[in-house]
């Protein structure tokens, strides 16, 4: 019998022993554990049950089986159970030996079980419908009824219990009666069993009746659907549902977005440290608030030609605090630049990336909107901001390769701040309308940059072509913050100055490096206003090392090529250093193509002075 519980009625713990021996009796006379034992293999001796033992101790063929009854002293019946003893008439298999797999009797004996459920929780008492069924009940019938409303109704969820799915799914009356029809083909479910081991549907709304099935995991799970493992390089593993547990359990996270997505809210709910991959969907998404991203370990962005849209925004796309991030075949579109006296940490970008010791842009796109004053970038890539608390000692490794940037009026295309390595090669530059003027077109700054590369890039309509230089807000009497090596390699610049104010406009710029290269690069401007604003072509101005070599760049339009201002670098030590200019061209312009401020170990040959056409 049950143990008594903390403040039970020993009426409450009669009534469960009695259901209990219900329903003990009953799977005796249905058979249960020996039919369980016969369904393992095929043409084995019927199943053995009580009905047929008391044939061998006296009951004959016209003895036909009404009830059992259970009877307390000598006059008290307790309940009469019907249906664990009768059956509709049915022929039987065509052999004895298979009438547990085929035949009426089988049909009629899944018919049994489903009415003497139903007539035996009939006449439960009424707490018994909130309670486990284990309490009351040794097993289920492979599909059965739950009244949700009434005097009669079960809590479904209480009465189930671990049994039952996460959720119920809805469905009609036409569908429930195939649903029963293809469960009662099932045997009976012993108790206890596994966690899960029904599926409940919902027949008509919420008040409507609950059918409940045997979980058939053979058809509709995937625990049961064999897979060569040994093929699939997944050793010990022969179903579906393991090979995704071992791939999901040794992969990153993929997350796919579409449009009409709550992208902001998945993106809210990635969980943290964790390896994710974002793949969206190519279409325009339109948001009303800047999507933000953080504290990842490697993120990667695929997006197929997908354009997010912030049409009341500057930053489009927020990354801080990722390991790495991996962006390519994505486009950003803010609408709106506030000024930077909004701003919180400087220059905001339309993609704007902080804190990550590893950037990789490749095919992205992003445009920022015009302002008054400079206060936004097309792509900001931060080392030193976010809350890993980066300094000018961290590693911070930057890529953008064949990227797009369309800058609004006076702001700025590309900005690196406070990197260790940039590479920033094969990228464009245009202003976001055209024929109109931005600020800058690539900037690297702040105050790291150990090696700087600027190759192939094009920039289009800017103030200020290219620059790398770096800054230092501490005394002036303290050393230079000097770049380490840095190669401008083969870029195109055309500069729009018109309506410009003289503000240290140049093509391109480096201050303070210990290693310059400026190979075969071209910068065109307009001479007219080149002449007005002191244009230079190519500006080195700071603090240098002993290797600085110019060669091979052209220079269209500008006042002067190369205009060379190094500052203290030498302390008078002439052979220390080896600045060499040579083979540079000036084409119409108005001043030198070379103009040198200090002639210590500076070579200087075969440059060509302004040459008109």
């Amino acid at each position: 019998g049950s143990a008594l519980e903390p403040g039970m009625d020993t009426n409450v713990l009669g009534a469960r022993s009695e259901s209990l021996l219900r329903s003990a009796a009953a799977a005796a006379c249905f058979g249960h554990g020996a039919l369980a034992a016969v369904r393992t293999q095929a043409g084995a001796t019927p199943a053995d049950n009580l009905l047929q033992r008391m044939r061998l101790s006296g009951l004959g063929d016209c003895d036909v089986p009404l009830a059992l009854v259970f009877v307390k002293g000598s006059n008290q019946i307790v309940w009469v159970d019907r249906w664990a003893v009768r059956r509709r008439v049915a022929t039987p298999g065509v052999q004895p030996p298979w009438q547990p797999w085929l035949g009426e009797s089988r049909t009629a004996l899944a018919e049994a079980l489903l009415a003497q459920f139903q007539e035996h929780l009939a006449e439960l008492p009424a707490s018994a419908l909130a309670d486990p069924v284990g309490q009351w009940l040794h097993w289920l019938p492979p599909a059965g009824f739950l009244a949700a409303s009434g005097p009669r109704a079960v809590n479904a969820a209480a009465f189930l219990g671990a049994l039952a799915p996460v959720s119920e799914v809805a469905t009609d009356g036409a569908q429930a009666a195939a649903l029963l029809d293809e469960a009662l083909r099932c045997d009976a479910l012993m108790l206890p069993a596994a966690a899960r081991s029904l599926r409940v549907y919902r027949i008509g709304g919420t008040s409507g009746m609950r059918l409940f099935v045997r979980d058939r995991r053979q058809r509709a799970h995937a625990e049961e659907v064999w897979l060569d493992g040994a093929r699939a390089t997944l050793p010990g593993v022969n179903d579906v549902q393991s090979a995704i547990d071992t791939l999901r359990r040794r992969s990153c996270a993929q997350v796919v977005l579409w449009e009409g997505a709550d992208v902001v809210g998945i993106l809210q709910g990635l969980p943290k440290g964790r390896p994710t991959r974002l793949c969206f969907e190519p279409g325009r998404y339109t948001l009303e608030r800047p999507l933000e991203i953080e504290g990842l370990s490697e993120l990667s962005i695929e997006g197929a030609g997908a354009v997010l849209v912030l049409p009341d925004g500057e930053s489009v796309l927020r990354v801080a605090d990722c390991d790495s991030v991996h962006i390519s075949g994505l486009a950003f579109e803010a609408g709106r630049s506030f000024g930077f006296e909004r701003s919180t940490s400087g220059i905001n970008g339309a993609l704007d990336i902080s804190g990550t010791a590893k950037v990789r842009l490749h095919g992205v796109r992003a445009r920022c909107a015009p302002q008054s004053t400079l206060s936004a970038a097309a792509i900001v890539v931060r080392g030193g901001s976010g809350s890993k608390g980066f300094g000018a000692a961290a590693t911070v490794d930057v890529q953008i390769r064949d990227c797009e940037a369309e800058v609004g009026q006076g702001q700025v295309g590309i900005l690196c701040l406070d990197v260790s390595q940039a590479r920033l090669h094969d990228n464009r530059v245009l202003p976001a309308i055209a024929g109109k003027r931005y600020a800058d077109g690539i900037l690297v700054a702040g105050r790291t940059a150990r090696h700087v590369v600027l190759a192939r890039n094009q920039v289009r309509s800017a103030q200020r072509g290219m620059g790398v230089g770096l800054s230092d807000a501490g005394a002036k009497d303290e050393p230079a913050l000097q770049a380490g090596s840095v190669h401008l390699e083969c870029n195109d610049v055309e500069l729009n100055l018109v309506g410009a104010v003289p503000d240290g406009r140049y093509g391109l710029f480096v201050g303070n490096a210990d290693q310059v290269h400026a190979k075969g690069n071209r910068v065109r401007a307009n001479r007219s206003d080149a002449s007005r604003l002191r244009l230079h072509g190519l500006r080195l101005h700071g603090v240098y090392g002993s290797q600085i070599l110019v060669q091979g760049n052209l220079f269209i339009g500008v006042e002067t090529g190369i205009e060379f201002q190094p500052v203290d670098s030498t302390d008078g030590v002439e052979n220390q250093v080896m600045w060499a200019f040579e083979f540079n061209v000036l084409q119409d312009g108005s001043g030198p193509v070379f103009n040198a401020h200090s002639r210590l170990g500076v070579v200087e040959q075969f440059n060509v002075p302004a040459l008109q056409f």
